[in-house]
């Protein structure tokens, strides 16, 4: 994926969401991490943080949320919406009483 708009990423959600609520998590996954990755790989963390910045973390599950704060990690020192994103999905946690599936991701 290159020179990712906005509508580009809420278009990639809404996709990975579709396919969340088909129980097709994995697949899901994939397309997230495909993204992150070549947007990494280009160095282009503006598109990683807007992707933080638009996920909406009542719409996936724990696996996906998780799979996004694993995926991100690597470039956490220069995502600056990553913090943020992580203090929401631990709040989601919380809320879901899952707070034990936190203590690995920083």
């Amino acid at each position: 994926m290159s020179n990712l708009t906005t509508t580009d990423i809420l278009s990639m959600l809404d996709k990975v969401e579709q396919m969340h609520i088909a129980g097709q998590t994995s697949q899901a996954l994939d397309i997230l991490l495909e993204c992150f990755d070549d947007e990494f790989h280009k160095g282009n963390f503006l598109v990683v943080n807007e992707t933080l910045n638009l996920i909406d973390v009542n719409k996936f599950g724990l696996q996906i949320l998780m799979g996004v704060l694993s995926a991100t990690g690597p470039g956490k020192h220069r995502l600056i919406s990553r913090t943020k994103f992580l203090e929401v999905v631990k709040k989601r946690a919380n809320d879901l009483n899952r707070s034990d599936a936190l203590p690995y991701i920083v």
